[in-house]
């Protein structure tokens, strides 16, 4: 097989390695970010209800509403509990999306460190490949000078091997 094959299909194998990970961990990164938006979904019409169940309802919720008062108040206090829960929801977003930067920069930390590796090996391949060439080519050149040596030799001396 030829040499710089050699050397294509490895630096695929690690291009591809370094492709498959990335892209399971994009996945990965989408899923739970899905997740966390479902969660935070039905959280907040879990939330939602409960703010509800603060208006009055009955003869007493129609008194609130014809005061303005009570309703003003639990207005003012389901607003504040609204913006809470989003800023609360957008924490975790932001925490859960920080994370998975970090995971993100380790895996291409990780990847970038596989490819220099992998530069080094095929170096050092080249290197022991172009050394065991120069043997390979001494020891073929020795043959060629040693054939020619003897067959000076013989002629020289007039002995004939042929019939």
């Amino acid at each position: 097989m030829d040499v710089g094959l050699l050397q294509t299909l490895g630096l695929q194998s690690v291009l591809s390695f370094s492709h498959t990970l990335s892209t399971k961990l994009t996945n990965e990164h989408k899923q739970q970010r899905q997740h966390l938006k479902e969660r935070q979904h039905h959280r907040n019409l879990f939330e939602v209800r409960q703010r509800q169940t603060r208006l009055s309802t009955g003869l007493k919720g129609v008194w609130d509403w014809l005061s303005g008062k009570a309703k003003e108040a639990i207005r003012q206090q389901n607003q504040l509990d609204a913006r809470e829960a989003l800023k609360r929801d957008q924490l975790q977003k932001d925490n859960l999306i920080h994370a998975q930067l970090k995971e993100r920069q380790r895996l291409q930390q990780e990847i970038k460190h596989l490819k220099t590796q992998h530069k080094q090996e095929q170096k050092n391949l080249n290197h022991i490949i172009g050394q065991v060439l120069k043997v390979e080519g001494r020891k073929a050149l020795n043959i060629k000078r040693t054939k020619a040596m003897v067959e000076r030799q013989t002629r020289d001396k007039g002995i004939r091997l042929e019939r």
